[in-house]
């Protein structure tokens, strides 16, 4: 940056200092405020129809004086002790408050905070505005008016209403007015932190659940099963272990919910239903229970899936023969799709594969490809004739890279033959193409597919040749180079 730039920036900053000490604060500013003089109690009160005005000063110096004025004649007036001829419109504030600001962005409005309790709690920032006359007490009558909410109904509802522009200083006093209030007097009767900040997330979480008793429920990935009772994390757990007594289980499940808060901040429980109801031996469910998954799998795992696959294997496999499978996935480095595709393969479609599986080794390998001999032939079927259509910038990489060259499959026939050619589920891609949530590249020699390249969200996601093995450290650096080339990212994959 230039020394000119710098002390421009200066300039600036320092005028909008200026600009915001300049300010006039809503309670020192001069006010007036008009009533209809006949609506007054005076002495010609109900028997006489003036048509008169009255206008109520208030000025910066602390004046008060009432002018009365036929509705005709033009407001005037000046203070008597300084002088002031300048009174800004109590009226137009007071009901049309983002017109008044617009004309007057001088007056700051942001006066003051509160909290408003009731059905629920309201954080407002207020104004305090001169709002009638009591010409017999020879007084201006003010009230407040909202000009910023921020709300949290007794059921977790949480609303946000502006009249003027909102800002991130705004809203954090706001938040912080309702945390206060909720931490000082839990008038709601709220299971509170002892080691976190409270949020409005937190309140209104439990607010929507009030039969979760403790804090941490507040981590728990799936309630779904404990609706509508009281409940404590001692009978939750029980629950998804599903009542198992064995000492040693129960040690294992509290210890796995314990770490899970503490490295992940969350707590997922399905793993621990589906070992504790799909495997009878305790020894190997103690097993399962202490493996650590990723968090990829723990978040994006559709327990269903899971069950119904559990279900399947157990027809044609030991408990600790499915007890390695589970122990080789969560030891899955980088490489979760491999996992999610064996799951996607089994759910496409089941009655094929329960009519055509083989038994093979229970891996993730081995089960992964022969889901897929299973289930090809109805993918075939209804993949074939899907035309597969791409952007410019997409055509734009199909080019010589070294040795090389790549291309993009034209329809799903295609796609399908390049499958059978490396041996992987890359049929099963075909929606996700169509949708345009990935793309896939092919790497040829001589018309001869070596490698194929899956890119979602402008990032490498995989790379595999036949049968997913990885690529030679020749083949990543042929791969890097062209994508750096087309590709404005930073490459994911590194050498093998």
């Amino acid at each position: 940056m230039s020394q000119y730039e710098i002390s421009l920036h200066d300039a600036t900053e320092i005028n909008r200092l200026k600009e915001q000490n300049d300010k006039i604060s809503c309670g020192s500013a001069p006010w007036k405020v008009t009533a209809p003089f006949d609506e007054q109690r005076h002495l010609f009160y109900g028997a006489v129809a003036t048509n008169y005005l009255i206008d109520g000063y208030v000025c910066s110096c602390g004046t008060q004086e009432f002018v009365i004025r036929h509705q005709d004649q033009e407001s005037s007036f000046a203070c008597k002790e300084c002088g002031n001829q300048k009174f800004y419109d109590a009226d137009l504030a007071l009901n049309h408050i983002e017109h008044f600001n617009s004309l007057h962005p001088e007056i700051d409005l942001l006066s003051m905070y509160e909290i408003v309790s009731g059905e629920g709690i309201s954080s407002q920032c207020v104004i305090t505005l001169p709002t009638a006359i009591d010409f017999s007490s020879d007084k201006i009558i003010y009230a407040k008016k909202c000009v910023h909410n921020l709300s949290i109904s007794e059921n977790g509802f949480v609303e946000e209403r502006y009249l003027l522009s909102q800002n991130s200083s705004i809203y954090k006093e706001l938040e912080k007015k309702v945390l206060d209030d909720v931490k000082s007097n839990n008038n709601f009767n709220l299971p509170m932190p002892n080691d976190r900040q409270l949020s409005l997330n937190m309140i209104s979480f439990f607010l929507k659940h009030r039969y979760f008793k403790e804090f941490d429920f507040y981590f728990w990935d799936d309630l779904v099963a404990f609706k509508d009772e009281d409940i404590t994390i001692e009978k939750a757990i029980a629950q998804i272990s599903n009542y198992r007594k064995e000492k040693s289980i129960k040690k294992a499940v509290y210890q796995n919910y314990l770490d899970q808060l503490l490295f992940t901040n969350k707590f997922y429980s399905l793993f621990i239903d589906l070992f504790t109801r799909h495997f009878t031996d305790y020894n190997i469910v103690v097993k399962l229970i202490n493996l650590r998954f990723s968090d990829e799998i723990l978040q994006k795992t559709d327990k269903q899936s899971i069950d119904m696959l559990l279900t399947f294997l157990k027809i044609h496999y030991t408990q600790k023969q499915i007890c390695n499978l589970f122990i080789q996935i969560a030891h899955i480095k980088d490489e979760e799709f491999f996992y999610f595709d064996m799951i996607n393969e089994f759910i496409y479609a089941q009655s094929e594969t329960k009519e055509y599986f083989t038994k093979v080794t229970c891996n993730l390998e081995t089960l992964h490809n022969e889901f897929i001999r299973c289930t090809i032939n109805k993918r075939y079927a209804t993949s074939y004739k899907t035309k597969l259509e791409y952007l410019d910038m997409d055509m734009h990489a199909c080019t010589q890279s070294g040795i090389y060259t790549v291309k993009l499959p034209n329809d799903g026939k295609e796609l399908a033959f390049w499958a059978n050619i490396l041996h992987n589920c890359m049929l099963g891609y075909l929606e996700k193409i169509v949708a345009r949530q990935t793309i896939i590249y092919g790497f040829f020699i001589d018309e001869r597919l070596i490698f194929s390249v899956e890119i979602v969200d402008g990032k490498i996601v995989q790379a595999s040749k036949k049968y997913n093995t990885p690529l030679s450290n020749i083949e990543n650096t042929v791969m890097q180079e062209w994508f750096h080339r087309h590709f404005d990212h930073k490459i994911l994959l590194s050498a093998s």
